[in-house]
């Protein structure tokens, strides 16, 4: 709560000093400051976006905070300009909570550009399974770790969280290599240089978990790894789209992609084709197209 409150006081004396046209807010009080100071300051020509970054049904587990909580997200929803979402699910919880249709944008998340490096080749011919992000509830990643252990496929894990202590704990985790928390163009750089397969393992227990965008995905794909990932996000139709990886939506299904591994049955000649229509689909987010023409589309209607 402190936290919200420093962002009331500062937010409002840092904005009401400038002469501002656009005003973006991440969160729904940022939001209302920007919306007091458009009609305190007769800002009528300025416009303030309300970029969604995430949503959940329920924010805090007190139901008294959670009603306050949503009340301010509405009411950020209702005065805002524009309401920026990052998922096509979270456009039409907007749409349903009453924000007209043309102010809701599509602003995925996105990356920038990836050098492309020599990759290495896994010595013996199976690729390795990479986990990035944060280690919570809503990745499973015991399955994960257990699967690799039974069928001999390299797992690498980075990233802090939580739940690493727990898994840590798991008796078939000794296989697993947990590389920490690593400077995020380490990371980048580290995934474009091996023929590792992404893994995003979410489940339906963190409820904004079906509302949010996948951004560790879209570095998965930036990098040319392919992806597993699971049909607890809806993210997953774009993968089948775009064939990009694999998909699964219980534990048989992606055991049976991890044992494909295993045993050979993805080629390099099928690795390297996933990985070409990886970087292929991932130039859709490259977040200067992503921003210019969001802005365009704030600049051009006022």
């Amino acid at each position: 709560m402190n936290n919200y409150l420093t962002d009331i006081i500062f937010g409002s004396i840092f904005a009401s000093k400038y002469n501002w046209r656009v005003y973006i807010g991440a969160d729904p009080l940022s939001v209302i400051i920007g919306i007091g100071l458009k009609i305190l300051q007769k800002r009528d020509n300025s416009v303030v976006v309300f970029y969604s970054l995430d949503y959940s049904p329920r924010r805090f587990r007190n139901p008294l905070l959670n009603k306050i909580y949503k009340l301010i997200d509405r009411i950020a929803v209702k005065f805002s300009d524009y309401i920026w979402c990052v998922s096509r699910e979270m456009i039409r919880v907007r749409i349903l909570e009453g924000a007209p249709p043309e102010r809701v944008v599509y602003v995925p998340n996105g990356v920038w550009n990836i050098s492309k490096v020599p990759r290495k080749i896994p010595a013996k011919g199976i690729f390795p399974l990479v986990f990035v992000g944060t280690i919570g509830d809503q990745f499973d990643l015991e399955e994960v770790i257990k699967l690799a252990s039974r069928y001999g496929v390299q797992l690498y894990i980075i990233g802090e969280g939580p739940r690493l202590t727990h898994i840590r704990n798991i008796p078939e985790s000794y296989k697993t290599k947990f590389l920490g928390k690593l400077e995020h163009t380490k990371v980048l750089e580290m995934l474009a240089s091996q023929e590792w397969i992404g893994i995003a393992p979410y489940n339906t227990k963190v409820s904004h978990v079906r509302y949010g965008f996948p951004l560790k995905v879209i570095e998965y794909l930036s990098c040319g790894l392919p992806v597993i990932i699971s049909k607890a996000v809806p993210f997953y139709k774009e993968i089948l789209f775009y064939k990009c990886g694999f998909v699964y939506s219980n534990i048989r299904e992606i055991e049976n992609v991890v044992s494909s591994l295993a045993e050979g049955r993805i080629s390099k000649k099928l690795y390297r084709k996933l990985s070409t229509r990886c970087h292929q689909f991932s130039k859709k987010f490259y977040w200067g197209k992503i921003y210019e023409k969001a802005f365009n589309k704030l600049l051009n209607t006022q």
